[in-house]
């Protein structure tokens, strides 16, 4: 097969994934990427900040931080440190079942019995 053939068939599969996730069938992938703000969005890209770069949840009391985000869309309520906390809390906890259901369905443990 040849690799055109293989990107087609990845692209169809991707498009009828998102049409049926009610996303939208295009994006525009010619000019800046276009997100559209929204609380639980703006809490994840905290958190990511923080994991990534080490900082603590406790930088969004940060008086410079909150005249950024003013700037840039007034009227933001800027999540909590104790929202931050219990959302990273829910992820790592959903994620942990998510990664153990990937693995039992994907992979072969009875090579390994005792690994779960």
């Amino acid at each position: 097969m040849k690799t055109g053939n293989g990107t087609h068939t990845l692209l169809t599969k991707a498009r009828t994934c998102n049409r049926e996730r009610g996303l939208p069938l295009e994006q525009n992938t010619s000019g800046p990427l276009q997100l559209r703000y929204s609380p639980a969005g703006h809490c994840a890209v905290l958190v990511l900040r923080c994991a990534s770069s080490f900082r603590p949840f406790h930088f969004v009391n940060d008086h410079w931080y909150k005249v950024e985000v003013e700037m840039r869309q007034p009227g933001t309520t800027i999540p909590s440190v104790l929202t931050l906390t219990r959302d990273t809390k829910l992820l790592y906890k959903n994620g942990a079942v998510q990664l153990q259901w990937y693995l039992l369905v994907n992979y072969d443990f009875t090579l390994f019995p005792n690994v779960i």
